[in-house]
């Protein structure tokens, strides 16, 4: 199997998302799955991109328009729309940002099965967090995209519920972000942290 990854960014400074995605895909490919990325770099994105070596990162650096639509790239799009046929899935992380809108109009132009991950931007904090522009944005795009994907990836029931709440019927999976237990082998006395910050 061969999925195409999306995502705003793979920089560090971009936050959780990257995190998970640069442990998801090296644990897939070890599965025998095929892994690629799509992202961009630049404006409000950051640069730096996370890599694996096991997995092919194709970043392109964002335009004049991402001061308005994050991560806008007229190159990214041209690579999703050259490659798609590549691949069996197109897998989008985020959901307010050009490269998810490219990812998905091109998969579904191609029939190609799209799944989007919205990393709990469908909360109300989020919704009420430049509510105006969100929801321009989710009237003009983002509902067509979380009425016609193939599926959802909730990170968690309370999401899941959520999507529901919010009158979607696409079918929902929940699948917790894994975690590399090795991280956590090591780690500092309680009594550190309590008697810093307490």
């Amino acid at each position: 199997m061969n999925v195409l990854y999306v995502t705003p960014s793979m920089s560090p400074q971009w936050g959780g998302p990257v995190a998970v995605v640069s442990q998801l895909l090296p644990a897939l490919t070890g599965e025998g799955v095929h892994c690629e990325i799509a992202t961009t770099r630049g404006h409000r994105v950051g640069d730096d991109p996370t890599v694996h070596p096991d997995v092919p990162i194709h970043v392109f650096d964002s335009g004049l328009p991402a001061r308005i639509w994050t991560a806008y790239s007229s190159a990214l799009g041209r690579f999703i729309n050259e490659n798609v046929s590549r691949f069996d899935i197109v897998h989008v992380h985020e959901i307010w940002h050009y490269a998810g809108y490219a990812a998905f109009r091109v998969a579904k132009k191609n029939e190609i099965p799209f799944v989007l991950t919205p990393h709990g931007e469908l909360g109300e904090w989020h919704l009420n967090h430049k509510a105006m522009k969100k929801r321009m944005y989710m009237r003009l795009i983002l509902d067509r995209m979380l009425r016609n994907a193939d599926a959802l990836h909730a990170i968690t029931p309370a999401e899941k519920s959520r999507i529901a709440e919010l009158g979607y019927d696409t079918p929902v999976t929940v699948a917790p972000n894994g975690i590399d237990p090795t991280q956590f082998d090591i780690l500092p006395y309680p009594s550190d942290f309590l008697n810093k910050f307490l």
